[in-house]
This record gives structure tokens, C-alpha cells and sequence, in this order.
């Protein structure tokens, strides 16, 4: 808790104390229910300190998740600046490249976003083998243009 919090936690216990002792009454000569009037003082500002602290907690958490998200859409859209308007057959580098900073960027990030970074680190594995296997050099730079441009197509969703 911060300095400020603590200050407003005391501060209401303070508020609700002198309250409950400012009241006259015959009531209150009485011991037990003295007794039972600072128990329920006790409970309740206990409990509210302890659940504006999970509250705000909570609301920490949320916002560096969204702070967070704010970091990879930037990300994403660098990485979409330096990468080419478009994918070409001839430049199959490119493509690769594209595709190792797109996965640096899920794994990077793969708390944020598990399911896409496994299946996009399957699918990246999975075409640069093919693309390995592959003789032919005119089908390698098929299939790097099609994997640079599902690159890009990702990068852009990230980036949105």
C-alpha cells in the first residue's frame, strides 16, 4: 500500500472511532456493549482495508496487462514499418527474417498471447523445414512468400 493509501486507511479508522465515541448515551456505560462496538469497529475496518487493497491490486494488474498489450501493438507496427509492403518471390530472406522477428516478438510476449505464440512457433518450424527439404527452387520461394505473407498478416492484427 502506498503512503497516501495508509493515510486514508487511518484517517477512516480515526473518523469512525471518534464517531462511536462522541456518542452519549446510557448505552454505552455499559461494558459489553463497549466491548462489541469496537469488535464491529475493528471488523469492519479491517475488512475494508484489506478489500480496497485486493481491489486495488487487482486493478494493477490489469492495467500493466494493458500496458503491456500497448507495447507489443508498437511493437508489431515497427517491426511492420521496417518490413516490405509486400512479400516478394524473389526476395525469399526477406520472408524468413520476417518470420524470426514475428516469432521474437510472440515469444517475447507468449504470457500475453500462449495460444498464437505456440501455434505460430509450430507453423514457423514447420514451413522452414519444408522450405529446407524443398529442391526446387522456384517451390522454396513459393512457399517463403506464402509464410512472409501470413507473417504480415499477423504483424497486422498485432498491430491493430
Amino acid at each position: 500500500m502506498g503512503v497516501i493509501d495508509t493515510l486514508s486507511f487511518i484517517g477512516s479508522l480515526a473518523s469512525i472511532a471518534s464517531l462511536i465515541l462522541s456518542i452519549k448515551s446510557k448505552w454505552f456505560k455499559k461494558t459489553w456493549v463497549n466491548i462489541v462496538m469496537y469488535s464491529f469497529l475493528l471488523i469492519t475496518s479491517g475488512s475494508s482495508g484489506i478489500l480496497f487493497y485486493l481491489y486495488k491490486q487487482s486493478v494493477n494488474e490489469q492495467l500493466q496487462i494493458e500496458n503491456r498489450k500497448l507495447i507489443v501493438k508498437q511493437e508489431a507496427t515497427n517491426l511492420l514499418k521496417s518490413a516490405p509492403a509486400y512479400i516478394s518471390y524473389y526476395e525469399p530472406g526477406e520472408s524468413e527474417g520476417l518470420l524470426y522477428s514475428t516469432l521474437s516478438l510472440l515469444e517475447k510476449n507468449k504470457d500475453l498471447f500462449p495460444e498464437t505464440y505456440e501455434v505460430y512457433k509450430r507453423d514457423v518450424i514447420e514451413k522452414i523445414e519444408s522450405v529446407n527439404r524443398e529442391d526446387d527452387i522456384s517451390k522454396k520461394r513459393e512457399k517463403m512468400e506464402i509464410a512472409g505473407n501470413s507473417a504480415l498478416r499477423l504483424l497486422k492484427s498485432l498491430s491493430q
